[in-house]
Formats: structure tokens, sequence, C-alpha cells
């Protein structure tokens, strides 16, 4: 018997999944936070080929104001196992809430690749009151202190990390750093100016911070003066006239600092019999332009002339402040003993043409005259304004006067003196 056996069964066979390319991209959504409008937020993208394949990038757009990549030029091929980066960027040109997409368009399975964005505009701005500080001048030893406010005038809150003083004379207190500043809200702080020489001074004040306008300047400017200590007495001499004996008359004198720093008035004293003062003393000071008023009173107590000084002593270099006094005493002339007093004065006429009167002048010392009259048209005049005090002296002169209104000097001058009764 002839047979055959066989043996059935399938030839093998091998089998393998076609190459892939997969791409992941970390992150797939970005959030930028709040961004100063003008500023700019940035964020690593980065992508992988996780496929077995090799991918290709063609085409790359971003969807939304504001937003922008960096760092990637297509196409790019990545080999499997290749990664890549670029960078995302959120420049805000407004305020509020923003959202976006970036786009990847690729050779991949899951293409396009989508990245969501978002991101919030705001503004941060810092203002100052005053923009600039000038402190004028300022005595070398003094110093002057001015306030500055700042304010924090945008949406957003600011950060101020770094303040800088420059120029010669100037500094800050009262700005710790860092500080921040929200919304709406305020710091002060003193700006100080103390020369150490004189003449002009300039520097300004830098404020850095998080806010757009970053950083701040406020300009300063001062002038430093040498000190300067001086009084000024009005009137320098105080002349009493004729004062009875037994009576009294008063006459004030003005003591003004003039100069640009304290008058310190240790003393003042007097000298003189019959004077007397009141009005300041020890202790007393005057600032820049103060005054204070001295009372001098004369109050005789014999006849005749009489002669005495104030004198002020202060920490001015030319110290004592000198002031002369002068008065007259005489006796009261009783108007039931005697005749009302008048004094009686004639004078010869002037020469000069188109003259068409006289004024009197008079006065209780030699050179020192106020006018009595009005225009006398005659040679003569009778006054009868005098004191009756005897032995009191009086001066005139009188002056020619024309139709313009043009006067002459003085005449000669005439001494009178009131008789005793």
């Amino acid at each position: 018997m002839a047979g055959c056996i066989g043996v059935n069964g399938r030839s093998g066979t091998s089998s393998s999944s076609p190459p892939v390319a997969d791409l992941n991209i970390t992150p797939a959504s970005i959030n930028f936070g709040s961004v100063a409008e003008g500023a700019t937020a940035h964020q690593s993208v980065s992508i992988t080929n996780t496929g077995t394949a090799s991918a290709r990038i063609t085409n790359v757009s971003i969807l939304g104001s504001g937003f922008s990549v960096q760092g990637i030029a297509v196409p790019l091929t990545l080999e499997p196992g290749q990664d890549a980066s670029f960078t995302a960027e959120f420049t805000p040109g407004s305020t509020g809430s923003l959202a976006g997409t970036i786009s990847l368009t690729t050779t991949a399975t899951d293409t396009p690749m989508l990245i969501s964005v978002f991101g919030k505009g705001i503004v941060t701005s810092l203002s100052v009151t005053p923009a600039s500080t000038d402190f004028g001048g300022v005595v070398l030893g003094n110093e002057v202190k001015k306030q500055i406010e700042i304010q924090a005038t945008g949406t957003a809150s600011v950060q101020i990390t770094k303040v800088a003083t420059s120029g010669s004379g100037f500094s800050l207190s009262g700005l710790s750093v860092p500080l921040t500043l929200s919304p709406g809200s305020t710091a002060t702080f003193a700006a100080t100016f103390a020369p150490s020489a004189a003449g002009s001074d300039s520097g300004e004040i830098s404020i850095t911070s998080n806010a757009a306008d970053s950083p701040l300047t406020i300009g300063l400017s001062g002038q430093g003066e040498k000190r300067v200590v001086s009084l000024s007495v009005t009137p320098p001499k105080l002349t009493f006239g004729a004062t009875a004996v037994g009576k009294s008359s008063s006459k004030d004198v003005v003591l003004k600092s003039t100069g640009n720093s304290n008058v310190d008035i240790s003393a003042v004293s007097i000298s003189g019999s019959g004077f007397s003062v009141s009005g300041a003393g020890k202790g007393t000071t005057l600032g820049p332009g103060q005054s204070i008023t001295l009372a001098v009173k004369f109050d005789p107590s014999k006849q005749g002339s009489a002669t005495g000084t104030v004198k002020v002593m202060s920490n001015i270099t030319d110290s004592p402040t000198e002031i002369g006094l002068a008065g007259l005493a005489g006796e009261a002339i009783e108007s039931n003993d005697v005749s009302p007093v008048t004094v009686g004065l004639q004078w010869n006429p002037s020469t000069t043409a188109n003259v068409i009167g006289y004024y009197v002048y008079r006065g209780t010392q030699a050179g020192t005259y106020s006018k009595i009259s009005a225009v006398v048209s005659a040679t003569s005049y009778v006054d009868s304004s005098v004191q009756a005090i005897s032995n009191t002296i009086y001066y005139y002169v009188v002056t020619a006067v024309n139709s313009n209104g043009v006067e002459s000097g003085f005449s000669n001058e005439a001494v009178v003196t009131i008789p005793s009764p």
C-alpha cells in the first residue's frame, strides 16, 4: 500500500505598526496674569516629538489682541525624541481681561495643536505732588524740609523698590522701600536741603518701581546763602524838642531784623538825665523780617538841654547799636502870667522875577525844619503856635516860590528863644 501523509498548517507571517508622528506641548494653556499696559510678560513653551516618525511644524498663528510668539521659525522638523521651545508673550495695549489662542499646524496626528492664552491689562502709574521742589534761599548751617506726596494713580498696585537722591545738600526721609501702594493710595515723605556752600544747587529724587513711567524723577533746587545778621533802627535819632519840667513826652524806635538770620538782643540800656526806655530786653529774638518797638520817654527834672543814648546789645557784628537822644527842658509859662506867646518874623523881598510869595519853616534843632505856613504874600509872618515853655529854642527859615510852584533854597536861619516869664 502506498500512501502519503501531509501536515496542514499556515506558513509563518510577521507584522509591525507603521511609524506615527506625535507631538506633546507643555504647557497646554498659559495665564499671564495682570500685566501693566505697555509692559511684556513672557512664558516658555516646550514641544516634544514623542512619536516614532518625524513631525513637521508648518505654521504658527495667533488669535487675540496683545499675544505673540518669539523664537520659532517654520517650517520646523522634529525627529522622534527631539524637542524645541519658543516664547509666548503678552503685551496688553488696553486694560481689562484678554484671551487668545496660539495654533500650531503640524504633520502630527493631533494637528492643529492649540494653546489657550489669557491675561489682564492693567495700568501701573505713579504721580507726585509737587512735580519739582524749589527750596529757595537757605542760610548755611540751616536746613529746610518740604513735604512730597506720591500716589498710585493706575488700576493696579505699584511696587516701589528703590529710592535715590542726587545733588549736593539734598536728602530725603520718611520713605522706606520696598513699599507697595494699592490703586489710589498715597505716601508722603520729606525732602531736605541743607547747603554746605553758598551758591545754587540742583539735584533730583529718583523712584524706581513697576510703574510704566519708572523711574519717576522729582527735580530739586535751592540756593545756599551766607549768614547775614543785621539790625535797622527807625529813626536812628530821637529829638524831643521842648518839654516842660514836670511833664513828659514819649517817642518810639522800631528795631527790625533785616538780614537772613535771627538777631538775638542780649540787653538794652539807656544813658542821659531824664531819659528811660521800655519794650525789649535780654532774651529778645527777632527772626528775619521781624521787628519790635522801643518806647523812649523824656521826663526832665530840670531846665536845659539834655542828651542821651540808647544802646542795644545783640549778635550783629557792629554791636552795640546806638540811638542818639536829645531833649530840651523848660519852665512852663502860665497863661495868666503873660500874654500868649507869639514869634514875629520879617525878611527882605526876593529879587527873583515871578515870585508870588513865601513859605515859612520852623524846627527845634538847627538844620531840621518843617513847613508851618501856606504861601505868604507879604514879607512878614506871625507864628502863634509855639509852645509856652521858657528857654525853648526855635529855628526859622523861609523860601521863595514862583508861579510854577518852584521853591528856592532856604534863607539864612533865624533863632528865637522863648523867654522866662
